[in-house]
Order: C-alpha cells, then sequence, then structure tokens
C-alpha cells in the first residue's frame, strides 16, 4: 500500500467524537431552552463523545484489520497536544462562562 493513503492512528476515533460532541450538543441546546434547564447540554455533550469514541474505536478496528493505519509522526503528536489544550481552555472558558450566568 502507499503511505500516503494509511491515517494515523486516532484519525476516525477524533472525527467520531467531533461529529457526536456536535450532534448531540446541537441537540441538547433547544431542549435545555425548552426545558430551561441548562445541564442538558452537557450531559448531550458526553453522550455525543461517548457514542463518538465507541463508533470511531470500531472503524479504527476495521482500518487496522486493512492494514491501513499507521503510526502518528511527531509533527502529528505535537499537534494533537497543541488541540487538547486549546479544547480544555475552551471548555474552561465555557464552564466559567455557565457558571456566571447560573450565578446572575
Amino acid at each position: 500500500m502507499n503511505e500516503e493513503k494509511k491515517y494515523p492512528e486516532g484519525h476516525f476515533k477524533g472525527i467520531c467524537m467531533t461529529l457526536g460532541f456536535l450532534i448531540f450538543a446541537g441537540a441538547g441546546i433547544p431542549l435545555s431552552i425548552v426545558t430551561k434547564n441548562m445541564s442538558i447540554i452537557g450531559i448531550g455533550s458526553a453522550v455525543g463523545v461517548l457514542l463518538g469514541m465507541v463508533v470511531g474505536e470500531s472503524v479504527e478496528k476495521k482500518y487496522a484489520e486493512k492494514g491501513l493505519l499507521r503510526p502518528m509522526n511527531e509533527k502529528e503528536i505535537r499537534n494533537k497536544k497543541n488541540q487538547i489544550k486549546l479544547l480544555l481552555l475552551a471548555g474552561l472558558i465555557g464552564f466559567f462562562i455557565l457558571v456566571y450566568y447560573q450565578i446572575k
């Protein structure tokens, strides 16, 4: 197989987790507005990430069996670490915004 056609480990898991997060958080926002319970947004996000992880892991197993996965190189590892830092920062900012509006 060509090296260009192989995907790095974690590629599909990341995509599926992101899609699950967006879909379930997107469904949780209108539901939380209707019920006036903001915690539904967080529950929807957690469920979406969990389902995305399960689906992504199964997709990765299929690609690994076909030999289409490769280990991540140093640049991809650095990029992944930076993405995690940004996501943690965004999560903290979002948490403090929610706390601020709950207190207000």
